[in-house]
């Protein structure tokens, strides 16, 4: 059951009142609301623009073929939510390129010339001697963060598929979770100031760290290339300890894939599993007073029992609903610009980590091409000060045919990505072909990539009016600001959303692993008050 409310009048209909308002319809809130209704609660998923499924959209410009993503494509890691999910589905999962032996896979196209990723080129060489000692940086503070961490990676699921998820607390999990909440609580609760305590004092962005290594601005222009663009962020941006701790606290499994009918097979398997829920499309929430019903101020809530108070949310034509539980799934910038007012505010901790955290800007143009140009192992291009920062090349077969579908992506974040904003998708186009011409060019075939083009999609994610960006990436002094992010709110306001994750921001994953672990937290919160 989805409504618009795009075109509805202005007067405010009678409270729809709910169990839980899920806030976003992204992979988080998707994964959220799903969870809840299979524990029994009412939920109402309320998402701003005409669309489920945020980051992960699809368009389908080549006829023949699965839709291509235009945000979310890769599934990272053999191991995941996602990869077990697929299997139980019978989806197709597709390897897009791998974490070892990929000496042809992955290349460099530096000062004019292809190069294995693990190069002998001196450069290409610091750079990698750099990224290693970021790595190896953590087992320097790990003994001292170890129980921290533990505690940290213990909040997200990363051992089962949807399927199997069950978000209804047993006697063993609520004491289980008790005791976590216990001493989360106390570990943010020691830190007066998250965000400017005695770790992120001694943090440092990773363009000091490369100046400290001696690396030279050729150096530096290909480790942005290969790490800073794939996090989003720029070196002067982007934290010593937040990427030493999140490239340590994976336990995904190695390699990179994709669904080979796109991620529109997750999204619609999730809004199956949504079907008995109420959904509602162009429901731009852009108010949270969370006082209590009818507002009632501090004073007046302390007579009042948790159950009766009630979560009032308000959209963009003044409509509104009350809910007892709200889960917020929104992209960060949203929060960040204050499309949301809450009303009383957030508390300080939460506006700091809002505020510490970045998200920067991304695109993405994928291009139809009458024939493979490039070499047949090579799957993923560096490219170091190009127009895009990162190419990769595969080919699709026809769902109805033997065609192919020989497709290259070009993909681009943080400043690099938000100086084009204002370039047309012709312009970039142009840019892109001429781009690839010089890196695949031969002496009896100067223009490949301009001759043997066919049709393409772009999209700036910038531009998203409800996204405004790509995702979060790990920040200089926001050390422990994710695990502060992630917290609920009164017993009232629960947090979720890629920013939220502990283990790996900006993975599709990670998004839904937050998503269920909100849920749960929701259905631990309900059987508290219902006890007590």
């Amino acid at each position: 059951m989805v409504h618009s409310f795009l075109l509805q009048g202005k007067a405010t209909p009678p409270y729809h009142d709910t169990q839980v308002a899920v806030v976003g319809g992204g992979m988080a809130g998707l994964a959220a609301a799903s969870a809840l209704s299979e524990a029994g609660l009412q939920v109402v998923l309320l998402e701003a623009s005409d669309y489920f499924g945020g980051r992960v959209k699809q368009v389908q410009p080549f006829e023949g073929f699965a839709p291509i993503d235009l945000g979310g494509e890769f599934i990272h890691g053999s191991d995941s939510i996602i990869t077990r999910t697929a299997k139980e589905n019978g989806w197709v999962v597709q390897p897009c390129f791998k974490c070892e032996g990929m000496e042809r896979e992955y290349m460099f196209f530096y000062k004019d010339e292809l190069h294995p990723l693990l190069s002998s080129h001196p450069d290409i060489q610091k750079a990698w001697k750099a990224w290693d000692d970021i790595i190896f940086f953590w087992d320097k503070i790990s003994k001292r963060e170890l129980h921290q961490n533990k505690e940290n990676v213990s909040c997200e699921d990363n051992g089962r598929s949807a399927e199997s998820y069950s978000v209804k607390p047993d006697l063993e999990s609520k004491a289980t979770s008790a005791q976590a909440e216990s001493i989360k609580a106390s570990e943010i609760d020691s830190r007066q100031n998250p965000g400017d305590d005695a770790e992120n004092s001694r943090d440092t962005s990773i363009q000091q760290w490369l100046e400290r290594y001696k690396c030279n601005d050729d150096v530096m222009a290909v480790f942005d290339s290969m790490y800073c663009q794939t996090v989003a962020a720029a070196p002067s941006q982007m934290g010593l300890y937040e990427c030493a701790r999140e490239e340590n606290a994976w336990t995904y499994g190695d390699g990179n894939f994709r669904l080979a009918g796109s991620y529109s097979l997750l999204v619609e398997h999730f809004l199956k599993k949504c079907s008995e829920i109420e959904k509602r499309l162009c429901w731009q929430v852009t108010e949270i007073n969370w006082k209590g019903e009818n507002g009632m101020d501090k004073i007046e809530m302390q007579h009042e029992s948790k159950s009766d108070g009630h979560v009032c949310l308000k959209n963009q034509l003044g409509q509104t609903l009350t809910a007892k539980y709200v889960i917020i799934t929104v992209p960060l910038t949203v929060l960040k610009d204050g499309d949301i007012t809450f009303i009383p505010p957030l508390p300080v901790s939460k506006k700091r980590a809002i505020d510490g955290i970045e998200m920067r800007g991304a695109l993405k143009i994928v291009c139809r091409f009458k024939s493979q140009f490039w070499p047949d192992n090579l799957n993923l291009l560096y490219r170091v000060r190009g127009f895009v920062s990162q190419i990769w090349m595969y080919t699709r077969d026809s769902t109805e045919s033997t065609e192919k579908c020989h497709l290259i992506a070009g993909f681009q974040t943080a400043e690099p990505a938000e100086e084009k904003i204002n370039l047309s998708g012709q312009e970039v186009l142009d840019e892109f072909l001429q781009d690839l011409d010089h890196i695949f060019r031969t002496v009896s075939n100067p223009h490949p990539a301009t001759d043997s083009f066919m049709d393409y999609i772009y999209y700036h994610w910038s531009k998203h009016p409800f996204i405004r960006g790509g995702y979060s990436s790990p920040t200089v002094h926001a050390y422990g600001l994710r695990h502060e992010l992630g917290r609920p709110v009164g017993d009232r306001l629960f947090f979720a959303g890629e920013a939220t994750s502990v283990t790996a921001c900006a993975t599709v994953h990670t998004a839904m692993e937050t998503g269920l672990r909100a849920a749960r937290e929701v259905c631990s919160t309900t059987t508290r008050v219902i006890t007590e």
